[in-house]
C-alpha cells in the first residue's frame, strides 16, 4: 500500500468515526429534548447550589458525574431548538447562555469558549423577568415559536431583495455598506432603549 493510499485509509476512517460519533451524540440529545429527566435532575441538583459546570466533574461521582457530563449536550439540544425559532443566546463577557423555565424554575444554560477549552455551566435565574426565557415545555414538543413563519418569509425577501440588487448592477461594496450601517444604527437604537428601561 502506498503513502496515499494509507492517507485516504486514515481519513476514510476518522470520518466515518466523526459520523458514528455525531449520530450518537444526536441520539442522546434527542432523548433529553423529548423527556423532563434531565431538566428535573437540573431542579434537584441546584437545590443547595446556584449552579454548575462540567468543570466541577472532579468533584463528583456515580450519577451525578455522569449529568453533569450531559450538561454540554443539554445545551446543544437547547442551542438547536433556540436557532430554528430564531431565539438568540444572550451574551456577556465569559461567553452566551440561554434563560430556560421549566414550571417554576429557571436556569441561564450556556457556553464559556477560550483558548481551546470548553465549558458549559447552569446558573440559577429569576422569573422576575419571564419574556426572555425559552419554556422547556416547548422543546418537548418541538413547538414552533409565533414569530418563526413570518421571520423566515422577511429573511427571504431581505436575500432576495439583495439578490436583485446585484443583479441590476449595486457593487457588492455599496450592498454590504448599507447592510452594515443599517445593522448598525439598529444596534445603537436597541442599546439606547435598553439603557432608557
Amino acid at each position: 500500500m502506498n503513502t496515499d493510499e494509507r492517507k485516504k485509509e486514515i481519513i476514510d476512517k476518522w470520518f466515518k468515526e466523526y459520523v458514528e460519533e455525531e449520530r450518537i451524540q444526536n441520539a442522546k440529545i434527542k432523548i433529553m429534548m423529548s423527556n423532563t429527566s434531565y431538566m428535573e435532575w437540573i431542579i434537584d441538583f441546584t437545590k443547595d447550589k446556584e449552579g454548575f459546570s462540567d468543570e466541577d466533574l472532579y468533584f463528583f461521582k456515580g450519577s451525578e458525574k455522569e449529568n453533569i457530563e450531559k450538561l454540554g449536550l443539554f445545551y446543544k439540544g437547547i442551542d438547536t431548538y433556540a436557532k430554528a425559532n430564531h431565539i438568540y443566546p444572550k451574551l456577556n463577557e465569559y461567553g452566551r447562555y440561554y434563560k430556560v423555565k421549566y414550571n417554576n424554575a429557571s436556569f441561564q444554560i450556556g457556553i464559556v469558549e477560550g483558548q481551546g477549552i470548553t465549558v458549559y455551566f447552569c446558573n440559577k435565574s429569576s422569573l422576575k423577568n419571564n419574556e426572555d426565557f425559552i419554556d422547556f415545555n416547548d422543546i418537548l414538543s418541538n413547538k414552533k415559536q409565533d414569530n418563526v413563519d413570518l421571520i423566515n418569509f422577511t429573511l427571504k425577501t431581505l436575500s432576495s431583495d439583495i439578490k436583485k440588487a446585484y443583479k441590476i448592477g449595486v457593487p457588492l461594496e455599496a450592498i454590504e455598506g448599507t447592510f452594515n450601517n443599517t445593522i448598525g444604527h439598529l444596534k445603537n437604537k436597541r442599546k439606547t432603549k435598553k439603557l432608557i428601561k
